[in-house]
C-alpha cells in the first residue's frame, strides 16, 4: 500500500464509508496506478472468495472474517485453501464478481457440457477471470461467455454474448478467437474490447494495443485494426472508425462514460446492460446529444433520472422495471 492516506481510502471504500463522488475519485486514482490496481483486484478477490466460502457447508468456512483482517498473513493462507475448493474449474484461475457484496446466487457458472464452462453475469456486476492459457477477461453486465476447459491444439476459441475486455497471452501457434452472433475477432496476443449482445445487432470491436483481425459472421468481410480504431457493423458491413479506446473501455473501472452521444445509441447500450426494453413514443428524442458518466452499479432508474434532469427526455417505467416508456 502506498502510504497511510491510500490505506485509509481503501478501508473507507471497502467498508462503504464513501460518498458517490469520493468513490469515482478513488477508483480513478486506483486505475491510474498499476500497483494499486493490482491490490484493489486482490482485495476484491479475497472479499469475494470469503463470502463464497461462508455459503459452503463445511464448518471450517462458517466463521465470518472481518474486512480489516484481509491483508493479514492468515487471510492469504485462507485464500489458498479456498482456491483448492474451486480448483475443479480447470480453465479458471481467478473468478471475481466486482461488487463489495458478493452473493453466489448473483452469478451463475454452468458445467452441463463436459468440455465447456459457461459464465453468466447479472445486472450491475462485472466478472474478472483468468483462463488456463494466462489470458484475462473482464465481463460486463448481462454478459455470457462460453469457453473450453482446455483449449485445442490449433486455436483458443471462446463464445461471447455481451461485452468483454480481453488481454490475450501471446501464442503464435494458437490464435485466440472470440466468436459472437454478428462477427468474430482473431488475435495472437493483444488488448481489445468486444461488444455484441444477442438482443441487439450492434457489433463493435475496439483495439487498445496490438493488432486484431475482425470478420463478419459469414467471413465474407474483414478489417484489420490498429490501436484506437474500432470496427463497427453498419447496415451489414464492417467499417473502421477512430476512437479514444481508453474512454470506450471505462466500464472496466466501473464507469459508463457517454460523451456527446446520440440518446438512441445510449439507450441501446442501457438495454443491453440492464435487460430492459425501451418503448419510444417520440422518435425525435433519439437524436438528442447527451453526455454523462454513471457507475456500472447505478440502477436504470438512477441513470434515467439523471438524463431526465437535462430535459432531453421524460420517461415512465413499468412496475417490474422491465419496460421503459420514453416521451
Amino acid at each position: 500500500m502506498k502510504g497511510t492516506y491510500m490505506e485509509e481510502l481503501f478501508n473507507r471504500y471497502f467498508s462503504g464509508n464513501m460518498s458517490e463522488d469520493e468513490k469515482v475519485d478513488f477508483l480513478s486514482k486506483v486505475m491510474a496506478d498499476e500497483s494499486l490496481k493490482k491490490e484493489f483486484i486482490q482485495m476484491k478477490n479475497l472479499i469475494a472468495l470469503t463470502s463464497f466460502a461462508s455459503s459452503l457447508p463445511e464448518d471450517e468456512f462458517r466463521t465470518k472474517v472481518r474486512l480489516d483482517e484481509l491483508r493479514k498473513r492468515k487471510m492469504i493462507q485462507y485464500y489458498k485453501r479456498l482456491s483448492l475448493k474451486i480448483s475443479r474449474y480447470a480453465a479458471i484461475v481467478v473468478l471475481v464478481v466486482c461488487s463489495t457484496l458478493f452473493v453466489t446466487e448473483r452469478y451463475k457458472m454452468f458445467q452441463g457440457d463436459d468440455a465447456f464452462n459457461e459464465i453468466v453475469v447479472p445486472v450491475g456486476q462485472k466478472v474478472y477471470l483468468s483462463l488456463s492459457d494466462g489470458s484475462t477477461v473482464w465481463l460486463n453486465s448481462q454478459t455470457k461467455i462460453r469457453f473450453p476447459k482446455s483449449f485445442g491444439a490449433h486455436e483458443r476459441q471462446v463464445f461471447l454474448d455481451g461485452e468483454a475486455y480481453f488481454e490475450v497471452s501471446k501464442d503464435a501457434s494458437k490464435p485466440f478467437v472470440v466468436n459472437t452472433g454478428s462477427g468474430r475477432v482473431k488475435v495472437l496476443g493483444t488488448k481489445f474490447n468486444v461488444f455484441n449482445y444477442g438482443s441487439h445487432a450492434t457489433f463493435e470491436t475496439t483495439l487498445l494495443e496490438g493488432s486484431v483481425l475482425v470478420q463478419s459472421a459469414d467471413r465474407k468481410e474483414e478489417v484489420v485494426l490498429k490501436p484506437n480504431e474500432q470496427a463497427v457493423m453498419l447496415h451489414g458491413k464492417l467499417e473502421k472508425v477512430k476512437v479514444d479506446a481508453e474512454k470506450c473501455l471505462s466500464w472496466r473501472d466501473g464507469i459508463l462514460d457517454f460523451e456527446e452521444q446520440p440518446l438512441g445509441e445510449i439507450l441501446k447500450k442501457l438495454e443491453s446492460y440492464y435487460g430492459v426494453t425501451f418503448v419510444v413514443k417520440n422518435p425525435g428524442v433519439l437524436k438528442e446529444i447527451v453526455s454523462g458518466k454513471f457507475r456500472v452499479d447505478d440502477s436504470i432508474v438512477d441513470i434515467l433520472d439523471a438524463i431526465q434532469k437535462t430535459e432531453r427526455l421524460k420517461y415512465t417505467i413499468s412496475m417490474d422495471k422491465k419496460i421503459v416508456y420514453i416521451m
